[in-house]
């Protein structure tokens, strides 16, 4: 299903889910049968949501009477109900693997699990009776309607990590705001009227038109992508490179990739994208923008977006195919594969058939054919042969083993017919055939009259069907037609066809065939295609700029004359547009009609006026006055973010200095990563100083244990206050996001890890050493007093320290009186205070010289360590 967005959303269907859409069974999920909500417990606040979902049959009642607005939903029943909502429900999907589910739940179940929307308590449980919790439910609604969120955006102290990105998304959809403005309830209980307003508030993605997306993004083998669409689409679009990008996911640094071909595939709504060998990676997740790809009813794709993972080729080719051709015996496989130098053998009747001059003669995505010559050999004679084809292997090294088939070799003797002749508009008609044949000869004739003709393939049919086209004038006196395939009155008119002089691969001729085909006069008038369609650009000629407005009709049409066409432009400015003439439109059997006006685009709706009689099509039906609109985007701007703009100015600060002003864009969080992911959850954006600066204050739970490179990378979602997209470099195609490797400070202060005596020599009773250890490098500020940072107690006793130096990873307390070495003592870092320690001066050796965390151990034990060997 789709929606009729209020804002612009993506199609509800995934990968997995969109697939799902075809089979509309609705389980008996309540009561007996979806009707009215006519309930005596659904107070005014819930009668909205109550009334949709029963009228939209996602639920029922408990019974006639009882919605059961107030009792807990169970899990079973709130997936039926989304499943219901989403369109998710299909037979053929496999089975779940939980043993608690009831008939009335096993489709959606199924499906759900299937779709990636719910998993299960456990591997066999999916806890159908067990009441649901608003946390479950949000992730159930988020996965099914594909939402999105800002982790940031959640202010609910009782939201974990399990449920943050699902609650971020149902607060950015205006689903719910919780409980309170502290609590989400992600604990608590849901009720089914709770629920009912749940599914309403996501109305405008159940109700509506379908819309046109591609439904669902595949991975075939190493070098092909199957794009399904879930209507059919127009073979030029659809095929048209520039209309797909695949670009590989975080953590990848792999760069977009670019297909080699497109084909449409048989019934029209889905493609094989076909990629260079390599160019798909291993384990890695690729997203897919579709746009501009035209369904067969124009309605156009804008902006799709789905992702697939790519797990690796594992898959072995295929052997599809054998067949004899001339003296060439060929070989047709599901991809592409290697005939591998002294691995392959192909055997046919136990004699080796050499490859060494085997070549690709057809490359059709999903059906690859190699000739293998073949001339003189006894596996071209008629009879049955036996194959046998060992160590073939695919593009990505998937050997397919031992290939084994037979195929059979016979005389064609059985000459090619006519099956049928058929209407296809008012001039033309399709000569079907038993097989592929050459072009045929037709002798056309209303009446006594004959009427030239021209003959076509119909494509994709491999020579099995004929376009014919009938000449609708023939004989002429002066620029009068003598015999006009339509009298004036005329709305059909009955032709006879003789279809002869046509032959087989082998040349069998096939017998002629006479039959009749009624044509259809077209009697109506031009109209638009669709206004979503339309286009504006900017053209740009020696300095000067003008505006070219498109407008697509619905069929071939030409200009009457010279008409005037008025144009509104967003200004509210009426302007008679300079040029118009008849384009291609965008399919080979539509015009479009091109407009100029003076002056750039301007941001806005276009309303493009044109009188009647100002188009005829080949009938001479003439348009009625109509009204298009097209709108413009305004042109995109690009500014330089310059190379450095990035710094970090002390622990876990981010620093953006854009150079000008900018909009709250720059405060969305999302629009930067760190290595390719998002910011830590509880990042916080803020203007510093001014709004030509940001600073992203990553939270304090994110630690950084040493100074160390990170890549930053800012989206080209941020806008400046002139409207410009920043980028790594304006001048730059394509437009690449800014990035600079940043280094992150050391946040971790070192910590006092243990202590010991330091004595002079084995068996010494006293010292007035003590070596301490800590958690990493440290270095000492001699610039400030190091003895305040440390307290010495000996029986509760304190003992003053006199000095401490360094030695290597340890540091080496002087206390200034002798210590016996068996007495229990400790040793404190003491925290900074402004009246005993101004400044702790022991720190680690980063940037931000982080100092020692306040903290006591017990000194244990001793070592030797005589003072000579101190640093």
């Amino acid at each position: 299903m789709a929606y009729q967005p209020k804002s612009y959303k993506k199609f509800v269907a995934t990968a997995a889910t969109a697939t799902l859409v075809a089979t509309a069974v609705v389980p008996a999920a309540f009561a007996a049968e979806v009707k009215p909500a006519a309930f005596t417990d659904v107070a005014q606040q819930y009668q909205a949501a109550v009334d949709f979902v029963v009228n939209n049959n996602i639920a029922k009642g408990l019974n006639e009477t009882q919605f059961g607005v107030s009792a807990q939903i169970k899990r079973g029943d709130a997936a039926i109900m989304i499943a219901n909502a989403a369109g998710i429900n299909d037979k053929d999907a496999p089975t779940s693997g939980f043993s608690d589910v009831p008939t009335r739940g096993v489709l959606a179940i199924n499906s759900l699990k299937a779709a990636g929307v719910v998993n299960g308590k456990s591997a066999t449980n999916f806890g159908f009776n067990d009441s649901i919790t608003r946390g479950e439910a949000a992730i159930m609604l988020t996965n099914a309607f594909k939402l999105k969120g800002n982790n940031a955006n959640v202010k609910f102290t009782d939201v974990n990590d399990r449920y943050l990105s699902a609650v971020a998304a149902l607060v950015a959809n205006d689903v719910t705001n919780g409980i309170s403005a502290t609590q989400f309830g992600t604990a608590n209980n849901i009720k089914r009227g709770d629920f009912a307003r749940f599914l309403y508030a996501l109305e405008e993605y159940i109700v509506g038109e379908e819309a046109p997306v591609a439904a669902n993004v595949k991975a075939l083998n190493a070098t092909e992508v199957l794009v399904t669409f879930n209507k059919e689409v127009l073979e030029t679009s659809a095929e048209t490179i520039a209309n797909y990008e695949f670009d590989a996911a975080a953590p990848s640094q792999q760069a977009n990739i670019v297909p080699t071909d497109i084909e449409l595939q048989e019934g029209g709504k889905s493609v094989i994208v076909r990629f260079a060998p390599g160019a798909l990676v291993d384990k890695t997740t690729y997203d897919v923008t579709v746009n501009n790809v035209i369904t067969t009813d124009y309605q156009i794709i804008k902006d799709y977006e789905e992702s697939f993972l790519f797990e690796g080729d594992t898959v072995a080719p295929k052997l599809a195919n054998v067949s004899v051709a001339g003296t060439n015996l060929l070989l047709t496989f599901d991809e592409q594969v290697n005939f591998v130098a002294n691995q392959t053998v192909l055997r046919v009747d136990g004699t080796q058939v050499s490859l060494a001059g085997a070549t690709a003669v057809s490359n059709d995505a999903g059906s690859y054919t190699y000739a293998v010559p073949a001339n003189g050999l006894a596996l071209l004679n008629k009879g049955t042969h036996s194959l046998t084809l060992v160590g073939l292997e695919d593009v990505a090294g998937n050997e397919a083993g031992t290939l084994s088939t037979t195929y059979n070799v016979s005389d064609d003797v059985t000459a090619p017919t006519t099956q049928s002749i058929t209407a296809v508009d008012s001039d033309t008609f399709k000569v079907t055939f038993s097989e592929a044949v050459t072009a045929p000869t037709l002798k056309v004739l209303k009446g006594s009259t004959e009427y030239t003709t021209d003959v076509t393939v119909v494509p994709g049919t491999g020579n099995t069907q004929y376009y014919v086209t009938v000449d609708t004038e023939t004989g002429f006196e002066g620029n009068t037609p003598l015999n006009p395939l339509y009298s004036a009155n005329q709305s059909s008119v009955n032709l006879s066809v003789t279809v002869s002089n046509y032959r087989d691969a082998v040349t069998l001729v096939g017998n002629p065939f006479t039959g009749n085909v009624t044509l259809t006069r077209d009697t109506t008038a031009p109209a638009l295609l669709n206004n979503s369609l339309n286009t504006v650009e900017t053209v740009t000629a020696n300095e000067v700029s003008s505006t070219v407005i498109t407008v697509p009709f619905n069929e071939l049409v030409a200009l009457n004359g010279a008409p005037t066409v008025r144009v509104t432009t967003p200004a509210g400015v009426e302007v008679v547009a300079s040029g118009v003439r008849v384009v291609q439109g965008p399919t080979a059997t539509t015009s479009a009609v091109e407009l100029t006006i003076a002056g750039a685009a301007q941001a806005g709706t276009y309303s493009i006026a044109f009188p009647a009689n100002a188009l005829r099509d080949a009938e001479a039906n003439y348009n009625a006055a109509l009204t298009a609109t097209a709108v413009s985007e305004a042109p995109a701007r690009y500014q330089t973010l310059a190379a450095g703009s990035v710094s970090v100015p002390s622990n876990n600060v981010i620093s953006v200095n854009y150079g000008e002003e900018v909009t709250d864009s720059a405060l969305t969080v999302s629009n930067y990563t760190l290595d390719n992911a998002p910011l830590p959850a509880g990042t916080v954006a803020v203007f510093a100083g001014s709004k030509n600066v940001v600073e992203l204050r990553l939270p304090s739970t994110f630690t950084v244990v040493d100074d160390a490179a990170y890549k930053f990378e800012i989206s080209q979602n941020v806008k400046t206050a002139q409207g410009e997209t920043i980028v790594a470099n304006a001048a730059a195609t394509p437009k690449a996001n800014y990035t600079q490797n940043i280094t992150l400070r050391d946040n971790v202060a070192p910590r006092l890890v243990s202590a010991r005596y330091a004595v002079q020599a084995q068996g010494d009773a006293t010292t007035n050493r003590i070596e301490l250890t800590f958690s990493e490098g440290v270095t000492l500020n001699t610039a400030n007093n190091v003895t305040d940072d440390f307290s010495v107690l000996v029986n509760g006793t304190a003992i003053a320290v006199t000095g401490a130096t360094v030695d290597g990873d340890n540091v080496i307390l002087t206390t200034a009186a002798p210590i016996n070495a068996i007495q229990a003592a400790t040793v404190s870092i003491v925290p900074q205070n402004a009246d005993t320690n101004p400044l702790v001066a022991i720190t680690d050796d980063s940037i931000s010289r982080n100092a020692a965390a306040a903290g006591t151990v017990s000194v244990s034990g001793s070592a030797v360590i005589p003072a000579s060997q101190q640093n």
